[in-house]
């Protein structure tokens, strides 16, 4: 399948069911790098499949700030554009509070939405493309989720959302709780 090059590709991208292909393992953003260092990122990467043929242009990216159990988890879908893969829609989950104060045509305009959000394809449409793609606001537009109790439930979650069949496969990543002083 070619890589997307409109809104409407990416809505049939993620309408389509799909698989995860590849290791479904976490990895340190740089290689190398010290996993137990405050703030060292893990990343997960996985190219798509749908009815028996890889999503050109399309991957789903995962990450985890290592040294914070349960918190700060990132998960997309992305798309290749300019050289670089950019999202196209993503679920923030325990992160940082996000309010949609850009872009007053959006009926969502100045929601305030807690740690866990969700910004959708659909919710950001009305930027056009390729300025979807290419935006260095990242996604601005988000919108609310269910409550996701564990990493489990984000799981199940981004299994609806992104119609992934085989997202269960993603294993929890490797913590690594750094230790403070009292």
């Amino acid at each position: 399948m070619d890589a997307p090059a409109s809104i409407a590709d990416l809505e049939e991208v993620l309408q389509a069911p799909k698989r995860l292909e590849g290791s479904l393992a976490w990895r340190p953003q740089h290689p190398g790098g010290k996993v137990k260092a405050r703030g060292a990122r893990l990343n997960l990467v996985a190219t798509l499949d749908a009815g028996g043929v890889t999503l050109e242009g399309v991957d789903f990216f995962a990450a985890v700030t290592a040294s914070e159990p349960d918190r700060k988890v990132a998960m997309q879908l992305r798309v290749l554009y300019g050289g670089k893969y950019r999202p196209f829609t993503r679920v923030d989950w325990r992160g940082s509070p996000h309010t949609n104060m850009k872009h007053p045509e959006s009926p969502l305009h100045l929601k305030s939405l807690g740690e866990t959000h969700i910004h959708r394809l659909r919710d950001n449409a009305f930027l056009g493309w390729p300025d979807i793609a290419a935006t260095a606001d990242d996604l601005p537009v988000a919108d609310a989720t269910p409550e996701l109790a564990d990493f489990s439930a984000l799981i199940t979650y981004i299994a609806e959302e992104f119609a992934i069949e085989n997202a269960n496969e993603i294993r929890e990543p490797p913590w690594e709780p750094l230790l403070s002083n009292p």
